[in-house]
């Protein structure tokens, strides 16, 4: 569906959406939310996705429905997030590249909010919020304190990363910096943090959207306290390298020291609000973990793999 955001304006824009797939079934849905995405008039909409399965699983899949874009499978089959989002940007073509999982689907706002933020503010990259969706059997106190939900701040304000789970991106300013993932973070995650980190120092401006939403059915493996230990002490090591690891060594010092003081403190919370409130009490876990992950950075220890 096309809406004018600008009838006086002429020129056609591209916009390719890249998915790093690893052959998921709900990777149907995805484009199924894509398909019923509003799109301004002139908008040209193609998908790149990346089949990170070691069967090639996506073209076979791909084959029994006939889609209102272009789709371009690129076959990697290489058990690395950040080989296969490279393998997008390799053949990606539009103006803007559109990052999504296979696991998601996309609000229909989701494009046109992002174009036009984009279009308005000149900006290089912009990151949007994502809503959860736990499943039934899911504990209850695990769900209160919302894992999986991303905010990633007030609409319009600049940030110094992001995450290729929702990201708007403008792909002249990637290939002019010759920026790539790093495929070493490739089975821990933490490879587009890196990524947004990087583009970020190299002087793009980078925003954070609150209209341009996504969804994701959360499994129910991962509502368990041993998932999330490993994905929040794996994010607080990738923070500590991606960005901590680029200030001065004074700042430096400083992030490891108030991390060294916070571990106790979010210790003693933890232990303090279990007993009343097991979803406060993971809430302050959460602030735990993150700050463990940095100290590990900061003892060179090796990082979590979660894929």
């Amino acid at each position: 569906m096309n809406s004018d955001l600008n009838p006086n304006k002429q020129r056609k824009l591209g916009v390719t959406v890249c998915i790093a797939s690893i052959g998921r079934t709900s990777l149907l849905t995805t484009l199924d939310s894509i398909a019923e995405c509003h799109l301004p008039s002139g908008t040209v909409l193609d998908m790149v996705i990346a089949d990170d399965s070691p069967s090639g699983a996506v073209e076979p899949m791909l084959a029994t429905v006939n889609w209102p874009f272009s789709i371009r499978v690129v076959k990697t089959a290489s058990g690395n997030i950040a080989t296969a989002r490279n393998a997008c940007l390799s053949v990606a073509t539009g103006d803007y590249l559109a990052f999504i999982d296979d696991d998601e689907w996309a609000d229909t706002d989701w494009l046109v909010s992002f174009i036009e933020q984009a279009e308005v503010t000149v900006s290089d990259a912009i990151f949007g919020p994502i809503d959860a969706i736990f499943p039934a059997a899911a504990p209850k106190w695990i769900c209160k304190a919302a894992p999986f939900i991303k905010r990633v701040g007030l609409h319009g304000n600049k940030v110094n990363t992001g995450s290729t789970c929702n990201a708007f991106v403008r792909r002249e300013t990637v290939e002019r910096l010759g920026l790539r993932f790093r495929e070493e973070f490739g089975r821990s995650g933490g490879e587009d943090t890196d990524f947004f980190a990087r583009l970020h120092a190299a002087g793009a401006t980078l925003l954070a959207s609150e209209t341009a939403k996504l969804y994701e059915e959360v499994p129910l493996e991962r509502m368990c306290v041993s998932h999330l230990y490993r994905r929040y002490m794996r994010g607080g090591q990738t923070y500590a390298n991606s960005i901590v690891a680029r200030t001065p060594v004074v700042l430096r010092i400083q992030a490891y020291l108030m991390a060294l003081f916070k571990v106790p403190v979010f210790l003693a919370l933890t232990a303090v609000s279990y007993p009343f409130r097991k979803d406060l009490a993971l809430k302050c876990a959460f602030k735990l973990w993150l700050n463990t992950g940095k100290l590990r950075h900061a003892l060179g220890l090796q990082m979590f793999r979660l894929y």
